[in-house]
């Protein structure tokens, strides 16, 4: 399977997967965890945020609103994002507690935007904790696209997005270290965050259960370089939080794998 495609530049295309060799019909052809992905705002608190799996006795962070299917479901998110979003909802609570605010609520705050935006937020968080990594950076973005209003609106939502970054990586308390200050100085270019919301509206892929509902929203690295067409030849589904690729039809080597998708939605959307 590992051997079945390589990215290349395309014609008018921009990044694309082609075959390197013949595939049959229904072949696997990639299985790729999610650099980050978020369920959508109503599986929130019905299904485990790292597994994506329904569960009717969920452990629920009260700092956060987070809910998980077991401590090691928790364990595993706490490395990837979760440590980080539970320091943000500190500050938020902490920022709230400084105005007066009563009984603020910071994992309501948190879970109130939208999944667009969730999902870019999560995706700078495990770049924070994994010491300033930013691999969506080769993603098609079409920013050259865009028109001025559309850029500065991205590079201010980017700007908002460093300020709970540095907040996941600690930066507002005395004792920050050395360390999560320079993960952090690797991510914090407006610039390159306002691409990565652009990106995310073209590459992120919509979740779904195993009835085909939809659930979440993920960012696939490898999965996202899958170009879409009115008559693909792969489709896409998911075990869990794992992207399955398989072709529907025969496809010959040179060829490229093509997949259906939706547009995702804006990030001012609910």
């Amino acid at each position: 399977m590992g051997d079945a495609f390589v990215v290349r530049r395309l014609a008018g295309r921009g990044r694309g997967v082609v075959a390197t060799r013949r595939l049959a019909a229904g072949e696997a052809v990639l299985l790729e965890e999610p650099w980050a992905v978020v369920l959508l705002a109503d599986e929130l608190g019905s299904r485990c945020d790292f597994s994506l799996r329904p569960c009717d006795k969920l452990l629920r962070c009260a700092s956060t609103g987070l809910c998980f299917s077991s401590q090691e479901d928790q364990k595993a998110a706490a490395s990837l994002y979760y440590k980080a979003e539970q320091l943000a909802a500190a500050a938020v609570a902490a920022k709230g507690a400084g105005k007066g605010v009563a009984g603020a609520k910071p994992a309501a705050a948190l879970s109130r935007r939208p999944a667009p935006l969730r999902l870019a937020l999560r995706a700078l968080h495990r770049g924070g904790l994994a010491g300033g990594e930013h691999p969506w950076t080769g993603l098609e973005s079409h920013w050259e696209d865009l028109n001025a209003d559309k850029e500065e609106a991205l590079e201010q939502e980017a700007a908002r997005c460093l300020d709970v970054v540095a907040a996941g990586l600690g930066l507002f308390a005395e004792d920050a270290g050395d360390e999560a200050n320079r993960a952090f100085q690797l991510l914090a270019d407006v610039k390159h965050v306002a691409h990565l919301l652009a990106a995310l509206d073209i590459n992120a892929m919509t979740v779904t259960d195993e009835e085909q509902r939809d659930i979440g929203l993920g960012l696939y690295l490898k999965g996202a370089c899958l170009n879409h067409d009115d008559e693909p030849n792969c489709v896409q589904s998911f075990v869990g939080r794992q992207l399955v690729v398989r072709t529907c039809r025969p496809v010959e080597e040179g060829q490229e794998l093509t997949i259906a998708y939706a547009e995702l939605a804006e990030l001012s959307s609910v």
